[in-house]
Parts: structure tokens; sequence; C-alpha cells
């Protein structure tokens, strides 16, 4: 059986790419196949992504798989 997906209480929604900047937060954005890592900054990637996007989900690919 496969699990439902994950889904924001209404109150509290997923934290997103803006809410990370405006923090200035790092990312670390970690392959699950290669176990590759690799550290962003929230601000560059909002430059190139959009800033709605949730912080749960992966930006990209990884570009070694």
């Amino acid at each position: 059986a496969s699990r439902p997906p994950i889904t924001a209480h209404p109150a509290k929604p997923f934290p997103t790419l803006r809410d990370a900047a405006k923090e200035g937060q790092l990312m670390l954005v970690r392959c699950s196949m290669c176990k590759r890592s690799k550290y962003f900054l929230a601000a560059d990637l909002i430059t190139v992504m959009d800033p709605k996007h949730p912080l749960h989900l992966p930006p990209f690919p990884c570009s070694k798989c």
C-alpha cells in the first residue's frame, strides 16, 4: 500500500523557498539515490526557481543520476 500525499495543515502551511531566503538560510539538497549532498543559499535559488516552492520537495533532479 502506498502512502497518502503529504498535506499541510491549513493553519500552518509548508515553509517555502521565499521563507528560507527571508531568514538567510542555507539549504542542504541531498540525492536519495547516490547520496550526493550540496548546499545552496536560499536567496540564490530564489533567482532561478519559483519563490513558492515548498522546502520539503527537492528543487531539481541530481546532475549525476
